[in-house]
């Protein structure tokens, strides 16, 4: 069985959005999910503590969390 990946985006930046959309028309095989920031799936899921800043895209395998803060360098690995 095929992990499971989510890639939250902020929902009220529009260059986020439009990246999300590219990625969308990009991924044939179905294997990513997304889900904004703000929404009741992402507080659900997500720690409280990635939920902060609104200025990262995080990225979710199991229970493996990536986040790419925008203002950051390089990526962080929070296991």
């Amino acid at each position: 069985m095929k992990s499971k990946i989510v890639i939250y985006y902020d929902g009220v930046c529009f260059v986020c959005s439009s990246a999300i959309n590219a990625l969308i028309k990009m991924d044939k095989s179905d294997i990513l999910y997304f889900s904004p920031l703000q929404s009741n799936y992402a507080r659900s899921t997500i720690n409280k503590k990635f939920l902060k800043d609104m200025n990262s895209v995080i990225v979710k395998k199991d229970e493996e969390v990536d986040i790419a803060g925008l203002e950051k360098k390089k990526n962080v690995f929070f296991q």
